[in-house]
């Protein structure tokens, strides 16, 4: 005896069953993006770094050479001490800073040398997230209370902050007595501070007329001669200790430019090969000048 209930129940069954299936068609598609969002979300973003000088430099950042300038990398962000050392027989001194890189975003550093700090000019530029929904500058310079020009417009002295800057491109100009004007671009960006530290370099006459002048003109290039080995030739090795890389040899009777003295060892790290550099034993060198003075 039929009762009826046949082709509905079947077509209930079948109803179910469909909506069990887009049920579990929806979950998988929230569980996808989900995980598509937390592999985007974890995933680490790095810092970039652009790093331009005159003349070109070797790069050095956190004691370690990374290359030539023009240099550019992705690197972790966090703090780093960034080291350029022009790359020339003129007596340059070299650049040092600490620069904090955040993650997405590009810091750029540009420095030219001259022949002492006070004709050496140059900037750094960099940005940092802010809780704030329109973008800003902060501008510091070297000397403090330079004036600072805006698209034209003059926006008042160092240090300065301006807020609510509008987003994309801008022009600006720091200028002070006795020093060389500094123009260049940047851009603002919606949510992020961006600093701007600027190096003015002294005009011609302030600079010859200051005692940092007279003084540059005096510095010689301290150089390393290589002395008489039982081998013939003194290794130059990646770190200043017998037990690192051997990257090249040093010539006895040769003098190499001296960059820098590991106060630990006594070694010295000397430029090789055009635009390579590594560390000598002092058991086989001595400093000299270019005078061929004993250096100090």
């Amino acid at each position: 005896m039929s009762t009826g209930f046949g082709p509905w129940y079947t077509r209930w069954a079948h109803m179910e069953k469909l909506k069990i299936a887009v049920i579990i068609t929806i979950l998988l598609i929230i569980l996808v993006g989900l995980a598509f969002f937390a592999i985007g979300y974890l995933k680490p973003q790095w810092s970039g770094v652009s790093i331009e000088s005159v003349p070109p430099s070797i790069v050095y950042i956190d004691g370690v050479q990374v290359g030539r300038t023009p240099y550019s990398a992705d690197l972790k962000p966090g703090e780093i001490v960034l080291k350029l050392v022009p790359d020339t027989q003129a007596p340059f001194l070299n650049y040092e800073t600490k620069l904090s890189l955040y993650p997405g975003v590009k810091t750029v550093v540009r420095r030219n040398f001259g022949q002492n700090d006070a004709v050496s000019f140059g900037e750094v530029i960099s940005f940092e997230k802010t809780t704030d929904k329109e973008a800003s500058l902060s501008i510091v310079s070297v000397p403090d209370a330079t004036q600072v020009m805006l698209d034209g417009q003059v926006k008042g002295f160092t240090p300065l902050k301006i807020q609510k800057v509008t987003p994309g491109d801008h022009q600006l100009i720091i200028s002070a007595p006795n020093y060389k004007e500094r123009s260049f671009s940047i851009r603002a960006i919606d949510g992020y501070k961006l600093t701007v530290v600027v190096k003015l370099a002294e005009s011609l006459q302030e600079a010859l007329a200051s005692p940092s002048a007279v003084l540059a003109e005096q510095v010689v290039v301290k150089e390393v001669l290589i002395l008489d080995t039982p081998t013939g030739y003194l290794k130059i090795r990646k770190e200043p200790t017998t037990v690192s890389a051997e990257i090249g040899r040093a010539t006895p009777g040769l003098k190499y430019e001296l960059i820098s003295t590991d106060e630990k060892t006594g070694w010295f790290n000397i430029a090789f090969d055009e635009t390579k550099t590594g560390w000598v034993s002092s058991q086989y060198a001595k400093v000299t000048t270019s005078d061929g003075e004993p250096g100090i």
